[in-house]
């Protein structure tokens, strides 16, 4: 990267200082990434490696072509006239047949793969990630063990830069996204218990979160799984459920129903904790199905939700 702030002639930011412009970084933040195939990519990269950058105004440098002048997009017209001219050049709007077809398009994530950390592992992990990856990567690459450590590192990072192995991270990284959407969707029907009244969705805690078997741990158990569609409010002494579009206060004991909701999920706690936890869960379970206890809960669940009536639009 260049280590300067570079722009072009008509002033637009190309890189700040290493940095991406914010336009970029929102782009990529919002996730709108470009489709490209792997040989324009090697292309691109190919022009900008040929071409010099000026510290001064960002222009270009050429001395093999004598060129020194700046051009219009801050990249010499010796640079860019291979990808216009030469024979090896695929015309995306031609219907002729070209002598290096074009690769499928993939989808470009930025630091889709961990390039920046490879320095920073093991000796071990990094040659587990070159066979890893070594069914993907369409080039023959040598035995790990027969190169240097210093090669073997700089080898993955060219492993992790070739679009056919971020495309297969981006793969595997939307696998794992939609199997966790599809746990989490599990969960909160698992959680959802009918008790006969119309109630918001529950949120799950985390399986390994442990509440204590007490009437504030039951409180607690109560905010975990309801903190965005549960309010209280001193100074009307009531409750208020989210109805999807505003508050709707509690006249009908909603607010009980979602207690009885919660101690009846602390049997699925109880299956999942440990050895040690199970049967004095079962049994608090059991306990927080009484009337006092569930009046409890709803109690030491309202600081963790309590608001003024000037927080109401």
């Amino acid at each position: 990267m260049p280590p300067r702030d570079r722009r072009t002639a008509d002033g637009v930011a190309v890189l700040l200082a290493g940095r991406w412009p914010d336009e970029v970084s929102t782009a990529i933040a919002a996730g709108q990434f470009a489709r490209v195939s792997g040989r324009i990519v090697a292309e691109f990269w190919k022009c900008i490696a040929t071409c010099g950058l000026s510290r001064e105004n960002g222009t270009t440098m050429d001395s093999a072509q004598g060129r020194d002048g700046p051009s219009d997009h801050g990249i010499s017209e010796a640079a860019a006239a291979p990808a216009e001219t030469t024979a090896e050049r695929t015309d995306l709007n031609e219907d002729g047949p070209s002598e290096a077809p074009e690769e499928a398009p993939v989808v470009i994530r930025i630091h889709a793969t961990p390039v920046n950390h490879v320095d920073g592992w093991s000796w071990s992990h990094v040659v587990t990630e070159i066979r890893r990856w070594a069914g993907i990567y369409p080039e023959e690459i040598p035995d790990p063990n027969n190169i240097s450590e210093a090669e073997a590192r700089a080898l993955l990072k060219t492993i992790y830069q070739h679009p056919a192995v971020i495309a297969e991270f981006e793969r595997r990284r939307m696998v794992a996204e939609a199997t966790q959407r599809e746990y989490r969707d599990a969960r909160t029907i698992q959680y959802a218990i009918d008790v006969g009244v119309d109630l918001p969705d529950p949120t799950p805690p985390p399986v390994t979160q442990e509440f204590p078997c007490t009437d504030d741990g039951n409180g607690d158990r109560l905010v975990a799984q309801y903190r965005d569609s549960i309010r209280y409010c001193k100074t009307f002494d009531a409750w208020f459920l989210w109805s999807g579009s505003q508050w709707e206060r509690d006249e009908t004991c909603r607010m009980l129903a979602l207690a009885k909701r919660v101690a009846r999920t602390i049997h699925i706690e109880a299956s999942a904790t440990t050895d040690d936890r199970r049967e004095k869960v079962g049994k608090w379970a059991l306990t927080s199905g009484m009337l006092s206890r569930m009046k409890a809960m709803i109690a030491c669940a309202a600081p963790a939700v309590a608001v003024t009536p000037e927080e109401f639009d």
